[in-house]
């Protein structure tokens, strides 16, 4: 069956990071394609992936693939794919993890917000259809994190309505190409995590609104690609937390809550052998200036 074609005259591209995923990737694609999305505006990059991700991507005739020289992480992955979307003069991007599927009437309600706001969807987990992962968030400026409205609940009218809101996840969000203009492309030097909410404390100081619509849906395979409790995950996470609270000067409140929390969590690693032991690394390197990728 020949899917749907929504109407793309504004042109709209999608940018999808694959790292070692092919086969998420590919589900990714297919339901992007079932929702209407022409596969000439699905831009897949992959991030040097060191599998078959390549030829298996590549059997999907008529995206467009970038091969990443490097893996420079996730905002050098999705800024490789929205210059892309840039140069075939895009009038807006779609960041979307390639372990998510979409809602067939996707592309008719991420456009329903106000013109010129990044807008972003509510987000299930994959595994549990109807159990959200987010449904807009906030800054918890008094904690020095990010928080998901609704999540690990089920989906309620509490979460139905559209509104403002000051944190975008990275998981999904569209940028019109008048905000990229004006606030730039993501910040590489994470790496991983904490990105998108930099780029939701630049998206405030550019005087740009972020529109949570909750009619637009999509299903998140969590912990997919990276998983919250490996080494990997464990450190860049606590890094850039450091590095964000830093560069965005959050107060005393949040630096002693987030010291607090993080040596209990490195002491009782030592008790009890788990990964967070590489907590002190992480901010042994925060100290150092060290950002970017590192060898864990």
């Amino acid at each position: 069956m020949e899917p749907k074609k929504i109407n793309i005259k504004e042109s709209v591209y999608i940018v999808l990071v694959n790292y070692c995923n092919p086969n998420i990737t590919v589900d990714c694609i297919m339901s992007l394609q079932k929702a209407g999305m022409r596969l000439s505006h699905i831009i897949v990059v992959d991030n040097k992936s060191p599998d078959d991700s390549l030829n298996v991507l590549k059997r999907i005739k008529g995206i467009v693939i970038i091969a990443s020289e490097l893996n420079g992480g996730f905002s050098y992955g999705n800024n490789l794919g929205i210059r892309y979307a840039m140069e075939q003069n895009c009038s807006s991007v779609i960041l979307l993890n390639n372990d998510t599927v979409v809602a067939e009437d996707f592309f008719e309600k991420i456009f329903e917000g106000d013109d010129g706001s990044v807008n972003v969807p509510k987000i299930y987990y994959y595994t549990n259809p109807d159990i959200l992962w987010y449904a807009g968030g906030k800054i918890d400026y008094k904690r020095g994190r990010q928080v998901h409205f609704g999540e690990n609940l089920k989906d309620s009218a509490e979460f139905s309505s559209e509104k403002n809101i000051d944190y975008a996840t990275g998981c999904c969000m569209m940028i019109p190409r008048s905000v990229l203009d004006k606030a730039g492309l993501l910040d590489e030097q994470y790496f991983m995590y904490w990105e998108d909410m930099d780029y939701s404390l630049r998206l405030k100081e550019a005087g740009v609104s972020i529109r949570y619509l909750p009619n637009a849906k999509v299903w998140h395979k969590v912990g997919m690609s990276g998983g919250s409790q490996s080494r990997m995950a464990i450190y860049y996470s606590n890094r850039n937390r450091f590095f964000l609270m830093k560069k965005y000067r959050f107060g005393s409140t949040a630096w002693l809550y987030t010291v607090i929390t993080r040596f209990m969590k490195y002491i009782q690693s030592l008790i009890h052998g788990n990964n967070d032991r590489v907590i002190l690394r992480a901010w042994c390197d925060y100290r150092k200036g060290i950002m970017g990728k590192v060898d864990i």
